[in-house]
């Protein structure tokens, strides 16, 4: 089984269009000096029915200390992916895969300072600046202007935390991170100060985690929903400064909290174990709906995210004999083929889907690719 750890990393996948376009591609990327060549070949990966294109591209050089990436994000418009590194660089690439801007150039101890989250600004009316993501590391959340490549501000995390997750709320005026220390730190994006500190009564005995937290995420202005190495999952509220509904069960590792368009009153969590990995709750009562169709056995679930069409979810996880990404219908029986990766001893650590239903999946590997699926657009 692959342990995930602070040194390791990311594999994705993709699938471009016609020859063509692959070609074009790859004609750029050999400018870039990224990769001699676009190899690709017509595979089953996630449809009887459709053949998809899978491209490999090399986005960095690797370093002997690199071990891939932790971390992947679509912007709003699907055409800019950010992928964070163990190696403390960020990566943003193009919808076809181009290497466009690298962050963290600058950065002292690079190495020290792994990109275990990334989240792009939402733009609202209080937010003039565009193009801004947001990266988790061990000594600080770091906001970056993509185009100039600059870091424009830095939160100081405390000596001891280290934040695992970070989440924008709707109106993009609030960032929320959670991490080592079990508590849930709300940044007003005005001030670039602490709002509200949720779950520090906790650390005292009160209702909150009793260990670290991986996944944040929020529901609408005022609650957020977290879970972590506790088996618990836990709802928020931020007028009463205290935890509104709890559920035991799902083991979070990663960020495996998501919502569902299609589904208001619902929301879908993946756990990191063997079997019942994926799993639907209603947000009103916190009772389990159903189990969504299984991931493969063994596969733990570290990614889980949702289609913007609310109708899918796609997971990505790492076992002892298998690791894998596929997708899920939530409202149907449908499963996908999985993709599945080359060696048992590559993890899946992060997956993203965005309009246009592109697919991006991340692992220990130097590898990104893309997956096109055409047919999530129905």
């Amino acid at each position: 089984m692959v342990d995930r750890t602070v040194s390791d990393a990311v594999f994705a996948a993709g699938g471009l269009g016609s020859p063509s376009e692959e070609s074009s591609i790859n004609n750029k990327l050999k400018t870039k000096g990224l990769s001699d060549s676009f190899s690709s070949s017509r595979t089953d990966l996630f449809s009887s029915s459709i053949s998809l294109t899978r491209s490999t591209c090399a986005t960095v050089e690797p370093k002997e200390d690199f071990k891939g990436y932790f971390s992947l994000r679509w912007n709003k418009h699907g055409d800019l992916l950010a992928a964070g590194s163990s190696d403390g660089l960020i990566q943003l690439l193009s919808a076809q895969g181009e290497l466009l801007y690298t962050l963290g150039k600058k950065l002292r101890s690079r190495k020290e300072k792994p990109v275990t989250s990334v989240k792009w600004r939402p733009s609202g009316l209080t937010i003039s600046t565009k193009s801004v993501l947001v990266s988790a590391q061990p000594d600080a959340i770091r906001y970056w202007h993509a185009q100039t490549e600059r870091e424009i501000f830095t939160l100081t995390n405390d000596e001891d935390e280290h934040v695992f997750s970070l989440d924008f709320s709707r109106s993009g005026d609030k960032l929320a991170a959670a991490g080592k220390q079990k508590v849930v730190r709300i940044y007003d994006e005005a001030t670039k100060t602490v709002d509200q500190t949720l779950g520090v009564h906790s650390i005292l005995g009160g209702r909150g985690h009793s260990n670290r937290i991986f996944a944040v995420k929020w529901v609408d202005e005022n609650t957020l929903l977290t879970g972590g190495w506790d088996n618990t999952v836990l709802l928020w509220d931020r007028r009463t400064n205290d935890v509104a509904h709890y559920l035991y069960g799902p083991h979070i590792t990663g960020e495996t909290i998501c919502l569902l368009s299609s589904a208001p009153n619902a929301f879908m969590t993946g756990s990191f174990r063997r079997n019942d990995q994926i799993e639907q709750w209603d947000m009103r009562n916190f009772k389990r709906i159903k189990k969504l169709g299984q991931a493969t056995k063994g596969c733990q679930i570290y990614s889980l995210v949702s289609h913007p069409n609310g109708n899918f979810v796609v997971y990505g996880g790492t076992g002892e004999s298998t690791s894998e990404a596929a997708i899920l219908g939530v409202n149907s029986d449908y499963k996908s083929k999985a993709a599945r990766l080359r060696s048992a001893r590559v993890g899946v650590f992060s997956v993203d889907c965005t309009v246009g239903s592109r697919l991006a999946v991340a692992g220990n590997d130097t590898n990104i690719n893309l997956f096109k699926m055409p047919f999530l657009d129905l």
